[in-house]
């Protein structure tokens, strides 16, 4: 039989277990056609295993001058995470996986709130937090009818939800501050809009407005002294009547007799 001498370069490890290896006695190595015949954690590459992943098109230039036809032992080859970036110390630091054991390193990945430097910049990544994971905080307003609730820091490093707050709703004329904003009443549904007071005369026609917690019609004219004008002036129900109910009167001056005197009538 046979005997295999072995030789184990620095990336390239040879399956002794398995059955369907061959040895090369020249250059030392395990021969392969498929993957299933190298050792776990190796690949069959160019007919030879190797472990780890091995970047694509190694090219002639690439490979070894001792050995024609084999990888170069110092190009980037190992790929453990599978992130499609290799952490051999031979591969140029700007492409170089500072954390084979996780896909979320490597260089220029996205910075997490993870505790971890992402992008191999060298620092860990928690300028991407805006909290420190468990924290907890007051959240809300407590101005008005508003009632201050509590958030607390999610394991991403963002501020949760406000939970147990009562927050604005919309103002309604009921002496309190709905919305939030330290103004009680100052606007609700309807506000302004034309209403009947339920007076008489010119008084009748009225707005909308708040007045002590509620909505009060409020009228455009306030009473006035009766004139003669055909209008209620005082909104009492009268038109043009004097203060003792009889029709408005005045003395005629120095065009009439001086017990003369002109009456209201028709608004004139």
């Amino acid at each position: 039989m046979q005997k295999c001498r072995l030789f184990l370069p620095v990336v390239a490890l040879i399956a002794l277990s398995l059955s369907a290896c061959q040895f090369d006695p020249v250059d030392g190595v395990s021969r392969c056609e498929r993957d299933d015949e190298c050792a776990a954690q190796q690949r069959c590459v160019e007919g030879v295993c190797l472990t780890g992943m091995v970047t694509p098109d190694l090219g002639a230039d690439q490979g070894r001058p001792d050995m024609p036809g084999m990888p170069d032992l110092g190009a980037c080859v190992t790929d453990a995470d599978g992130d499609g970036y290799a952490s051999d110390p031979g591969c140029p630091e700007a492409t170089r996986d500072c954390d084979d054991t996780s896909r979320d390193v490597y260089p220029g990945a996205p910075t997490r709130c993870n505790g971890a430097d992402n992008d191999c910049d060298g620092a860990v990544d928690e300028a991407a937090c805006s909290c420190t994971p468990g924290d907890s905080e007051p959240c809300g307003s407590d101005v008005g009818a508003c009632r201050q609730g509590t958030r607390t820091c999610q394991p991403s490093g963002m501020w949760g939800e406000c939970e147990g707050a009562v927050v604005p709703s919309a103002e309604t004329c009921d002496g309190l501050d709905n919305d939030c904003d330290g103004l009680n009443d100052e606007t609700f549904a309807g506000m302004n809009s034309p209403c009947d007071t339920g007076l008489q005369g010119m008084c009748g026609q009225g707005v909308l407005r708040c007045a002590g917690g509620g909505e009060v019609c409020e009228p455009v004219v306030q009473p006035q002294p009766e004139v003669c004008d055909g209008q209620d002036n005082d909104c009492d129900g009268q038109i043009d009547e004097a203060d003792d109910g009889a029709v408005l009167t005045r003395t005629c001056g120095t065009t009439c007799p001086s017990r003369a005197f002109q009456i209201c009538k028709d608004g004139g």
